[in-house]
Parts: C-alpha cells; sequence; structure tokens
C-alpha cells in the first residue's frame, strides 16, 4: 500500500485516485462477501425445509436470517447480476418451500417449509422492487 503511495506520488497522480481505487477494492470485498452471505442463507433455508429434527431446523433458520441479513447489508446496487440471480434463486425456494409444505406430512416440516417460503418470496419480492426498480405499474 505505502509502495502504490509512493509511486503515485513520484507520477504526479492525485491520492483522489488512491482513494478510488481502494473503493473499489472495498466494493469487490462486499460482492464477495454478499455473495457468500447468500449461499448460506440458502444452504440455511435448504436445512430448515428438509431436515426433521427441530432443533436443526430452528439453528439452520437463524442462520440463514443470520446471513440473509448480511447479504442485504454487503451487496451493492450496481452488482445487477448477483442481484438478478440472487432474486431467481430466492423465487425458487419459495416455490420449493411451498411444495414441501403442500406435499409433506410431518408437521414441524410443514412449518419449516411455510416459513422459509415466505421469507423467500418476500426477498425475492424485496429484490426484484426495491433494489432492481421493476415497477408495474
Amino acid at each position: 500500500m505505502l509502495y502504490k503511495l509512493l509511486k503515485l506520488i513520484v507520477r504526479g497522480k492525485s491520492l483522489d485516485l488512491l482513494a478510488f481505487e481502494n473503493r473499489r477494492g472495498v466494493e469487490k470485498v462486499g460482492e464477495l462477501i454478499s455473495i457468500v452471505s447468500f449461499v448460506m442463507a440458502v444452504i440455511g433455508a435448504l436445512a430448515a425445509v428438509f431436515i426433521n429434527n427441530r432443533d436443526k431446523q430452528t439453528m439452520a433458520a437463524v442462520v440463514g436470517v443470520a446471513f440473509l441479513v448480511s447479504f442485504f447489508i454487503n451487496v451493492s446496487k450496481n452488482s445487477q447480476l448477483i442481484l438478478q440471480a440472487a432474486c431467481i434463486i430466492a423465487f425458487i425456494i419459495s416455490v420449493i418451500g411451498g411444495t414441501v409444505a403442500i406435499f409433506s406430512n410431518e408437521e414441524s416440516k410443514r412449518t419449516g417449509a411455510i416459513v422459509t417460503g415466505v421469507v423467500s418470496l418476500g426477498t425475492s419480492l424485496l429484490i426484484l422492487f426495491s433494489y432492481l426498480g421493476f415497477h408495474p405499474f
């Protein structure tokens, strides 16, 4: 970092350029964190739907929600591809949750699937309307 700073000063470039390069690096780290957070949220959601043990379902749901919050904190509106993929994946998980809720005979699995389906559908709609700027009317 110090070497880059000295190199820029010697070349006569502004320190604003260095700040811009650092911001771009931070944005890339934020994108990486948002991708990993969304993957963990998906794993938590799928575990909450398909695991039979109630305690493990609860822990999976807590982990999923925590990483979903981390995703929304770290994602940028400029990351359109990440947001589009997250919107589609969240909608697919809501369909899976609804399907399991309809066809499952176990009450704990049904409850986890309903909650996961509703949260995933809300997530996909939030991404679609707030981040991707979809306005049907």
